[in-house]
C-alpha cells in the first residue's frame, strides 16, 4: 500500500529521507513498535517492525502476547515462528525509494534472513538521512501475514492476505500514529 506522501511534508520546507525516517520512527513507537531495523535500498531505505503476534481481526495481542520474542533479530523471527504458540502473525515493512520494484524471487530462508538482519542498523547512516526525498519517492507499506500451526515447523505464510493492507496499517496503529506525527 502506497502512503500519501503529504504525511511526510511539512509546508514548503524540502524534506530528506532523514525527514522520513523520523516521521515513521516516531509513528512506529507511539504504535508500540519500538523495535525495528533499517535497511538500505536503492535511492532510500527499508524499515521493518517486529514480528507481532495479532488477532483474526488484524489487532496486536495485548501486553507480553504480542512479541514472542525475548531479541530483535531475523533468526529470532523464524525461531519464533517455528516453536510460538499457534496463532496469526504479521511483518510490517515499509519501503522509501523512487526505484520500481516487485517481490519477486527465492523465497526467504533462513541463512539470507540472518544476513539481512546482520546488515541492518538501528538507524540511517548520515549520508542517506541528508538524501532529498523527491516528489518520485513513494512510501510503500508491505505487510507480510503468517499462520502458525499447533505443531512445531508448522508456519505457512498466508498469500494473499486475509486483510488489506489499509486495515492492518489500522488495525496496528502505525496510520493513526503516522497521520498524527508532527
Amino acid at each position: 500500500m502506497q502512503l500519501p506522501s503529504a504525511l511526510f511534508r511539512n509546508g514548503s520546507a524540502a524534506p530528506s529521507l532523514g525527514t522520513v525516517e523520523d516521521r515513521l520512527v516516531e509513528a512506529l513507537n507511539r504504535a508500540g513498535y519500538n523495535e525495528h531495523s533499517f535497511h538500505r535500498v536503492p535511492d532510500g531505505f527499508a524499515v521493518v517492525a517486529r514480528l507481532e503476534r495479532i488477532t483474526g481481526d488484524g489487532d496486536p495481542l495485548p501486553g507480553p502476547l504480542r512479541y514472542q520474542m525475548d531479541t530483535f533479530s531475523l533468526s529470532g523471527y523464524l525461531r519464533a515462528l517455528f516453536f510460538a504458540p499457534e496463532g496469526l502473525y504479521r511483518l510490517i515493512a515499509i519501503i522509501v525509494t523512487d526505484q520500481p520494484y516487485a517481490a519477486v524471487g527465492a523465497p526467504l530462508d533462513a541463512a539470507a534472513a540472518n544476513r539481512l538482519l546482520r546488515e541492518g542498523g538501528n538507524r540511517l547512516p548520515k549520508a542517506v538521512r541528508d538524501e532529498p526525498f523527491t516528489p518520485e519517492h513513494r512510501v510503500d507499506a508491505l505487510i507480510y501475514e503468517f499462520s502458525k500451526g499447533a505443531l512445531a515447523g508448522e508456519v505457512a505464510a498466508i498469500r494473499p492476505g486475509r486483510l488489506m493492507a489499509s486495515d492492518h496499517l489500522a488495525r496496528s496503529r502505525i496510520m493513526p500514529a503516522l497521520a498524527r506525527t508532527p
